[in-house]
């Protein structure tokens, strides 16, 4: 379910179990970019059932924030998102290559993080920093996917491996090409 907030932030409701790993996919709202491009957004979760309510460490992987992803058959794409994994709050990277995922997910501060995902060339960096702060950007990760097209699906995603109860909220996305 997705929608746009008074203050046009993006929202998205996540109702079914929708995983984005391996070949399982979750939902994407994207627009097609070429070449070099920098994606930015504050992103913040919550339970659906009381969105001022922060995700519970409950064991379930909920998560939202942004994705770059080739439209091809098998899955290829990076990610970071923010939210819970199984053991409480992280940011998390994501490479997958050919329908198999590696990622990083180093605990974090909260259920928000304002993040960016970059690609210059082959090269894709992506950054986090503490929502609301002004904080220096934060190098999460750099992957090298020369096996990325040159056209891709780049936007806000969202998941989680079990029934959630996940609201995602991007203020400020903004997607800028070169």
């Amino acid at each position: 379910e997705m929608s746009l907030d008074d203050d046009g932030a993006l929202r998205m409701d996540l109702l079914t179990q929708a995983l984005w790993f391996d070949s399982s996919r979750g939902a994407l709202l994207y627009r097609e970019i070429t070449g070099d491009f920098v994606a930015t957004a504050t992103v913040r979760t919550a339970t659906r059932s009381d969105p001022t309510a922060p995700l519970p460490n409950n064991g379930i992987v909920q998560l939202g924030g942004l994705m770059a992803r080739g439209d091809e058959a098998s899955e290829n794409y990076v990610f970071i998102v923010v939210g819970n994994d199984a053991t409480g709050p992280v940011v998390e990277t994501k490479s997958t290559v050919n329908s198999r995922s590696t990622w990083d997910g180093p605990d974090w501060t909260g259920s928000d993080a304002e993040l960016r995902l970059c690609r210059i060339g082959t090269t894709f960096r992506m950054y986090k920093r503490a929502a609301d702060s002004d904080e220096a950007w934060a190098l999460a990760t750099e992957i090298d996917r020369p096996d990325l097209p040159d056209e891709l699906q780049v936007g806000a995603n969202i998941y989680s491996d079990q029934q959630p109860d996940l609201t995602v909220r991007w203020e400020n996305l903004e997607i800028r090409e070169g």
